[in-house]
Parts: structure tokens; C-alpha cells; sequence
């Protein structure tokens, strides 16, 4: 009997062990079934412009990283209150939310916790045009300011567009490039700007209608810009303002030209001699004649004339400015009779008699003392 007592001691001692592990499972598995299940945080990403959502949006928290789904939206059980929770996509400005400090969170009792959120886009791209020919317009120079120590600048590519990252949510866009007007456009809450700049220079030829030759120093004016030729005849004016709507070119010995001024960056222009130069002389003694008056006019009988007048001139030279290019040169000389003289564009007679009064180039003696003889030259 005694023995089967000390048996059954010892079983009993030997099973308490067991039990006490089996206790403490038991209890692990009660406490684990008891706890709360996690909360999950979840929210939508939208644009802060537009209020639609933001796919592809990556976000950080703690050690956890997910992107939004085509609807913007994320959601996960692996945070913590003293996490910080990282949001950023292209195009934006990022955004880093302590969510400590966001009461939502703090007075959560529900299992899912709701934290949207919007980004506001930090990106402006557009497309820089020719305002005459609608092209698109490479090596535009586009530049934002943000505060004194920060501008952000870019450069248009072939096909004239442009993108500025960091751009803030009101700003001034400045768009200039050369040979065009500059344009300053003030944008809030914009992403998108298509630019058109207006060409404001001008580029051409001035040569002489009769000889084809090239016109230098001849002026060139629309509106507030102005311009002379150079030895070529070539000129280039600048900085032609948007409300010149014609162009003006004069040059001394010429007839002035105005046209409109349409959209193009290119005019070559034919100028007409209007200038006559010449002396006056006796027809028989060859003396010059020092007192006259000399008129052109379009017909005989026009009133639209031409005139000039000489008195005490000892060499008897004249010039006569604002010719026709046709119609007739008429000379008055008291105790001469009047000597008229057809003129025909692009030349003047070479012979017209008359008596006793003739006119002659005064670099080109006339070879017929009585006549009086014009060549081409004499033409300005």
C-alpha cells in the first residue's frame, strides 16, 4: 500500500510542470482572442486644384510603402501615432503629415481611420508659339520668380514646350525670346500655359527702282522704331511696337514709300528717284542762268507741281525734289522764253531743244551748247 501511495506522489509531481505550461497557452490564446483587431488607416489623394484623384501616389509610413489605386485611394494597418505620414507624386508639391498631430487620429475609437488628403500641383508646362505663322517657337526663355533669391527658369525644345517644376500656387510668368515681343502673364492656380509671342522686328533690301542699285541711309519707321540702311541697302528694325499698323521708308532723292505693316518679318522695298539736279545755262552764250523757276508737274495742265526756285545762283544749278514719275518739266527764266521737257519714268529726255534757254548736268557738260542734255545720273 505504502508503495502505491509514493507512486502516485511522485506522478502528480511530475505532471505539475505540464500543467503550468498548459496554463500559460491557455491564457496567451484568451488574452490574444480578447485583444482589439488593428486599426487601419486609409484615405483618398486628390489634386488641391481640380479635387480629382491622384493615381499612382506613393506613400510612406514608418517602415510601410504603398501607392494610391486609380481612385486615389490608400489604406493599411502598419502605422503608428508617432509616425509621420509621407505623400508625393509628380507634378506635386510633397506633403509630410505628423499624424500625432492630427485629432483624428487621436480620438479614434473606430477600427478604420479615415485621413484624406490634397496636393496641391506644383508644375506649369505649355507650348510657346509664333503669334504670325503659328509654329511652335524653340529656345523660348521662360522665367518665374518666387521670392529674390529664387527663379526658376526653362528653355522651350524644338517643338516649343516647356516645363517649371516648383512653381508656387500664384505667380508671374515671363516669356521672352529674340526678335519677338515679351509677354508677362500673372497665373494662380495654373499648371498649363500655351504662350503666343508677336515677331516685332523687321528685316529687308532698299534698292533704287532704275538702277538696282542698293540704297544706304535711307530710313526705315513704324511707329516708335526707326531704322537707317546700311551700305548694302540691308536693314533690320527692332522693337516695332503692336500698334504700328504701316511702315515708311524715305531717302534723300527718293519718293516715300508707306505700306501696311501685316504679319511678316520680311519687306523688300523698290524706292523711285524723285529728284532732279541740273544747271541752267544760256543756249547761246552758255552762261548760267541765275534767276529761274522749275516745275514738274504729272500733265501740262496738272495743279499737283513740283517746284523750286533759284535767284543770284552764279552757277545756275537747281534741284527740283518730288518729281512725277511722269509728265513734264517746265523752266521760267525772265527774258527766256519757257523750255517744257517731256519726262518719262526711269529717265529723263537726253536732247530737248529750245531757244534760248537750256539745262545741262552740271557734273556732265552738254556736248550741244544750244540743248539742253539730261542722262539717267542727274536722276536722284
Amino acid at each position: 500500500m505504502r508503495r502505491s501511495f509514493l507512486t502516485r506522489v511522485a506522478q502528480q509531481r511530475i505532471a505539475r510542470p505540464g500543467l503550468a505550461a498548459f496554463a500559460v497557452i491557455l491564457a496567451l490564446l484568451l488574452v490574444a482572442c480578447s485583444a482589439p483587431p488593428p486599426v487601419v488607416l486609409t484615405g483618398t489623394i486628390t489634386d488641391a486644384y481640380t479635387g480629382e484623384p491622384i493615381d499612382a501616389a506613393d506613400i510612406s509610413i514608418g517602415e510601410t510603402t504603398l501607392t494610391t489605386g486609380a481612385d486615389g485611394s490608400f489604406a493599411t494597418p502598419d502605422w503608428g501615432e508617432e509616425d509621420v505620414l509621407q505623400i508625393s507624386a509628380p507634378s506635386y508639391e510633397p506633403v509630410a503629415i505628423e499624424l500625432a498631430t492630427k485629432p483624428e487620429i487621436a480620438a479614434a475609437e473606430a477600427q478604420t481611420i479615415t485621413l484624406d488628403t490634397a496636393l496641391r500641383p506644383n508644375t506649369l508646362a505649355g507650348v510657346i508659339t509664333d503669334n504670325f505663322t503659328g509654329d511652335p517657337l524653340a529656345g523660348a526663355e521662360l522665367k518665374v520668380t518666387v521670392d529674390v533669391s529664387n527663379t526658376l527658369t526653362a528653355v522651350t525644345d524644338a517643338q516649343g514646350r516647356y516645363a517649371i517644376a516648383g512653381v508656387p500656387e500664384a505667380f508671374t510668368l515671363e516669356v521672352a525670346a529674340p526678335n519677338y515681343a515679351p509677354i508677362s502673364q500673372d497665373l494662380t492656380r495654373t499648371t498649363a500655359f500655351d504662350g503666343v509671342l508677336r515677331p516685332n522686328t523687321l528685316d529687308g533690301t532698299i534698292i533704287d527702282r532704275y538702277t538696282n542699285e542698293p540704297v544706304a541711309g535711307a530710313t526705315v519707321e513704324a511707329g516708335s522704331a526707326t531704322t537707317q540702311t546700311a551700305a548694302d541697302g540691308t536693314y533690320q528694325l527692332t522693337d516695332i511696337p503692336a500698334d504700328a499698323d504701316s511702315v515708311a521708308f524715305n531717302a534723300a532723292g527718293y519718293a516715300e514709300l508707306t505700306q501696311p505693316l501685316e504679319q511678316t518679318t520680311t519687306i523688300d522695298v523698290v524706292l523711285r528717284p524723285d529728284t532732279l539736279q541740273g544747271t541752267l545755262v544760256d543756249a547761246v552764250t552758255g552762261e548760267p542762268v541765275v534767276n529761274a523757276a522749275i516745275l514738274a508737274t504729272p500733265t501740262l495742265s496738272s495743279t499737283d507741281v513740283a517746284f523750286t526756285r533759284i535767284e543770284g545762283q552764279d552757277d545756275g544749278s537747281f534741284t527740283l525734289d518730288d518729281m512725277p514719275e511722269s509728265g513734264y518739266v517746265q523752266v521760267l527764266a525772265p527774258g527766256y522764253s519757257k523750255a517744257v521737257i517731256a519726262i518719262e519714268p526711269g529717265k529723263v529726255p537726253r536732247r530737248s531743244h529750245c531757244s534760248p534757254l537750256t539745262s545741262r548736268r552740271s557734273i556732265s557738260p552738254p556736248p550741244w551748247p544750244a540743248c539742253p542734255r539730261w542722262s539717267k545720273s542727274t536722276w536722284h
